[in-house]
């Protein structure tokens, strides 16, 4: 298979099932997330799988394309399966609303460059891809365990989680029906 071959694939035609892959970043004690501009939703760095890409291999595709710099894939952290319901949403026109099933493989990261933009307080980047006519500007902080119980974190179950980072790989179950 080429890259060509490697295409979003919507929601509808996978059963409602979808799949991401994203990164916990440490500085310190502290985590990076990551947030659309126009809205208060905080999540962990990452993105949709495509088809034919390996999930350690889409995470390190979205933290290129919207951080602007490469990453090393430390281990798997979580599995997390999210089931939620959704609302008509301006900022996600493509999805419609409904019950939705995340599956979310969650890795431990870290940049391969010891300097850069990661290092900020707070830095921005671009997600080009989220709709076909708009790009979405992206905002990165860092945030202490402690903070997470603050802001509007998603899965809700990242503000328990975050604080104690496993071991050895773990499921996660979140139902927020």
């Amino acid at each position: 298979m080429t890259q060509d071959h490697m295409v979003n694939v919507p929601y509808d035609s996978i059963f409602g099932i979808y799949i991401r892959s994203e990164g916990v970043m440490q500085n310190g004690t502290r985590i990076l997330l990551s947030r659309v501009d126009e809205d208060d939703i905080w999540v962990l760095p990452g993105g949709s799988v495509k088809l034919y890409e390996t999930t350690e291999e889409s995470l390190e595709r979205e933290i290129l394309e919207e951080m602007g710099f490469e990453i090393e894939v430390e281990r798997l952290l979580w599995i997390v399966e999210n089931f939620f319901d959704f609302e008509a949403s301006e900022l996600a026109p493509q999805f419609p609303p409904g019950k939705y099933h995340d599956i979310h493989f969650t890795y431990l990261i870290k940049p391969k460059e010891k300097d850069g933009d990661w290092r900020k307080e707070e830095f921005y980047g671009i997600e080009d891809d989220w709709t076909p006519d708009r790009s979405l500007k992206l905002v990165f902080r860092w945030f202490s365990p402690d903070e997470l119980d603050t802001i509007n974190l998603v899965p809700a179950c990242m503000k328990r989680i975050l604080k104690k980072i496993p071991d050895y790989p773990t499921v996660v179950v979140n139902r927020e029906e």
